[in-house]
């Protein structure tokens, strides 16, 4: 695969060029994908990878937290995949999916940057076509299990419904505040294990439990919804009573420490209002380092 890019200095990579950003070097593949064609309520998640790129020049890559670095992992960033708004979400879902394909058969780590939840479905089939007995951590406000919201079964609002028709993968969510009866119904006929933002607020649920829910290869698909609107309010649905970044660390490290993390993707966030605090383009673009930071620090022990 070609990393189109020519301009070495320019937001068209994930924390800026370097020796090792060419494709072939690179363990780390940022496939950046431009598409709110579903989104329901507020847009602008079309206009998150540009800003989530362009903001990712200003980190500085050692974690002080993790005492770790990715300053000599090879992260190659693909050219921005964009889709108009009109575009079928299912022709989304495809060329995502033929992506992540390539990006596993050439055996390099996944890190796909929306747009709207829709388009986790095709890497999350892409990776349970690689991994068997696959479990994905979903990170999210909402359940994502309604069977064709509004009519299209590709919608943001049915992504973790038509995964798991689709690959049988094992979904386990966190951050759950909104959710209706049928969805309810249909978590348990699928055993979908949910764990509610309130119960973990209120410590009734411990992490050791979710982590306990997912089997050995997980694929993380995050919805930056499930934190506060405090912490990510450029989203389309910001759900109050959310969780905290301190808490979603946590979680991702003692996942990291037991389980094989073979794939994730940052979604939903919205950079679309000038008006709007700047800082959620960072904060996403710092969340998708650490992340990272965290998965291969444990991959070297």
């Amino acid at each position: 695969m070609e990393n189109k890019y020519k301009n070495k200095i320019s937001g068209n990579y994930f924390m800026s060029y370097r020796d090792n950003s060419e494709y072939e070097k690179a363990e780390i593949i940022i496939l950046p994908v431009s598409y709110e064609g579903t989104c329901t309520y507020k847009k602008g998640t079309a206009n998150a990878p540009k800003a989530i790129l362009e903001a990712s020049l200003n980190l500085d890559p050692f974690d002080e937290e993790l005492f770790f670095s990715l300053e000599k992992k090879g992260i190659c960033t693909l050219k921005m995949q964009k889709f108009s708004e009109k575009e079928e979400s299912k022709k989304v879902v495809e060329k995502t999916k033929e992506l992540t394909k390539q990006i596993l058969k050439d055996n390099k780590f996944p890190v796909i940057i929306g747009g709207e939840h829709s388009i986790s479905i095709g890497s999350i089939q892409a990776c349970a076509k690689k991994y068997s007995n696959l479990s994905v951590l979903q990170l999210d406000a909402h359940t994502d299990l309604e069977k064709a919201f509004q009519g299209n079964e590709y919608s943001h609002a049915s992504m973790a419904y038509k995964t798991i028709k689709t690959t049988k993968a094992k979904f386990s969510q966190v951050g759950i505040r909104s959710i209706n009866k049928e969805v309810i119904k249909e978590a348990r006929k699928t055993k979908t294990s949910i764990f509610y933002s309130h119960n973990i607020i209120n410590k009734k649920h411990k992490i050791s439990e979710i982590v306990e829910s997912l089997n050995k290869n997980v694929y993380l698909t995050l919805d930056v919804d499930v934190f506060d609107p405090s912490i990510f309010p450029n989203t389309g649905t910001p759900e109050p009573n959310g969780l905290k970044w301190q808490y979603i660390i946590n979680l991702i490290r003692e996942i990291s420490k037991y389980k094989n993390i073979v794939g994730f993707d940052l979604m939903e966030h919205s950079s679309k209002n000038p008006k709007n605090p700047h800082y959620s383009d960072f904060s996403a673009a710092k969340l998708i380092n650490k992340i990272l930071c965290i998965i291969f620090k444990n991959k070297i022990k």
